[in-house]
């Protein structure tokens, strides 16, 4: 980063002595809170939250842990909040050069610190994949040398485009030591992911990130930069969601999840269906589709109990139609509405007991249908429902 700070650790056992007092008081951070910004405010924010920190850890008093913590976490955010706010920002990377000659290829590695950048109308990145590029780069299955390509931003302000740095400001035309990557929307996380733990390490709170096997590829206008982007992403696309399903049963073969997967494959069903089978019918989130990746997802054991009954009733009421999405989707279809009796939803479990109901003349009916076999089962068990006393 351009505003390079001392190693809070290293400032920690300099400066101990000086804060070793579990007296220390917390206000002297507000006096200082709406200090002008001069060349010394880092060096302020920085002592205000070493203060706090060394407070903590020395506090034998657990009357003072609240307030302590609650001081410490307010001096860190302030000290991130000052990154998050200067211009121009730099990020960590080791440049790979590639040399060759006929029988041998050297590669000399540069550290470089670099102004990344951004064209403001250009691929945009979600606050959510930036969260979990974060969790990726921490992770001992990440592959660090997989290949990065930026390329100088020269050919941008040829075009008139106007670029942003990491923390979202404008970038005049004309500075030097700037880069745009030419890569998809995961060398964009990751490189965002990495800027974040960076600033955390800033604070003391893990280690510098540096995004290895980078090179640089020049183009001679933004038109060749396009064409390359184009071609080399021609075949890019996330994960479809029965391939992640496949991919976290292989890694961590939880029940909820080789529950989905047999679903999946016996069934023939979606797996945004299954899922909801084995979970009680409630949809899965982004965020529980992160931690099923990550194999910290699983869903209750009276859940995929329930989920392995409506399948065997499904099976036993509509036998070769089983193979079909229709049934499934009715049931939780009428699980999702409002009960007749009053105004909450009828349930998967209430749901289930309706399906059981089913006569074989309503089967029958519902098979001689050709297109809204669907539509006339919830009909059906709906009216049953409706008639039920309650």
């Amino acid at each position: 980063m351009r505003t390079i700070m001392t190693n809070i650790d290293q400032k920690n056992n300099e400066n101990k002595e000086l804060y070793s007092n579990n007296n220390l008081k917390i206000t002297q951070m507000d006096r200082n809170k709406n200090m002008a910004i001069s060349d010394s405010e880092l060096e302020t924010l920085q002592n205000q939250y070493l203060a706090t920190k060394i407070a903590l850890e020395n506090n034998q008093e657990p009357k003072k842990q609240q307030k302590l913590t609650q001081a410490c976490n307010k001096a860190r955010k302030a000290l991130e909040k000052y990154y998050y706010e200067q211009s121009l920002p730099t990020l960590p990377l080791q440049i790979h050069e590639m040399t060759e000659d006929e029988d041998t290829l050297l590669i000399q590695k540069t550290k470089k610190e670099i102004i990344i950048a951004f064209p403001v109308n250009g691929l945009k990145t979600k606050s959510a994949e930036i969260l979990s590029a974060c969790s990726l780069l921490e992770s001992e299955y990440f592959e660090p040398d997989e290949l990065k390509i930026i390329t100088p931003a020269g050919i941008f302000f040829d075009a008139g485009i106007e670029l942003k740095d990491l923390n979202g400001n404008t970038i005049p035309e004309g500075t030097e030591n700037v880069y745009c990557l030419a890569g998809d929307t995961k060398l964009h996380a990751l490189v965002k992911a990495a800027y974040t733990l960076n600033i955390r390490a800033q604070t003391g709170e893990g280690e510098t990130v540096i995004l290895r096997n980078v090179r640089i590829r020049e183009f001679d206008n933004i038109r060749e930069y396009g064409r390359y982007i184009r071609m080399n992403n021609s075949l890019a696309r996330h994960l479809r969601l029965q391939e992640k399903t496949e991919i976290a049963e292989m890694a961590e073969p939880g029940e909820f999840i080789r529950a989905v997967n047999k679903a999946i494959r016996e069934y023939h069903l979606p797996g945004s269906i299954a899922m909801r089978i084995f979970n009680n019918n409630q949809a899965i989130t982004p965020k529980n589709m992160r931690h099923i990746m990550q194999g910290s997802f699983e869903s209750s054991g009276q859940y995929i109990k329930q989920g392995e009954e409506f399948i065997n009733m499904i099976k036993e009421k509509f036998r070769e139609d089983c193979y079909k999405q229709y049934p499934f989707k009715a049931v939780l279809k009428l699980s999702e509405s409002l009960s007749s009796d009053s105004l909450v939803p009828v349930g998967l479990e209430k749901a289930m007991v309706l399906l059981q109901s089913l006569t074989p003349d309503d089967i029958a009916e519902i098979q001689r249908q050709t297109t809204i076999k669907a539509e006339i089962l919830f009909s059906i068990l709906n009216q049953k429902q409706t008639n039920q006393p309650g």
